[in-house]
């Protein structure tokens, strides 16, 4: 079974925060050394980060990433960052070597991302052996009202 998206509007809070959330039936596995890349839609993850661009159609700021990690053997840590036209952009978000579970991540800096802009998640494997299983990863972002 493939990956699906989805995105709902939440209202608690005055200005509305999306949540764009990337969820697999199958978990993927990175090993050590190995960058793979996660699209913001769709079922996409690769090791060449133009294969998952996706366009975002507003201007929004990203708040916080969620990451649901059931396995980490790796003897490194992992590196997450948003990517805004193939730069990462906010905060470094470590994953320590061996830790598993869900990872909530508040951006202290969070970027501002222009509508039009290509967006991607990467994920950096680090060390000289084990593997990182991610099952999903969530995107909270706050649009950007004008």
């Amino acid at each position: 079974m493939g990956l699906s998206i989805q995105k709902f509007l939440n209202t608690s809070t005055h200005f509305g925060r999306d949540t764009l959330v990337w969820v697999t039936a199958a978990t993927v596995t990175i090993a050590f050394g190995v960058t793979r890349f996660f699209a913001w839609s769709g079922d996409r993850n690769d090791t060449t980060e133009a294969n998952v661009d996706f366009v975002i159609g507003e201007n929004v700021t990203v708040v916080q990433i969620i990451i649901d990690v059931p396995g980490n053997t790796l003897d490194g840590a992992t590196t997450v960052r948003i990517r805004d036209d193939s730069s990462s952009v906010g905060d470094i978000i470590t994953i320590g070597a061996g830790v598993t579970g869900t990872i909530i991540t508040t951006l202290g800096t969070p970027p501002t991302i222009a509508s039009g802009s290509i967006v991607s998640i990467s994920m950096a494997a680090a060390g000289t052996a084990g593997v990182i299983q991610i099952r999903s990863i969530q995107v909270v972002y706050q649009r950007v009202l004008n």
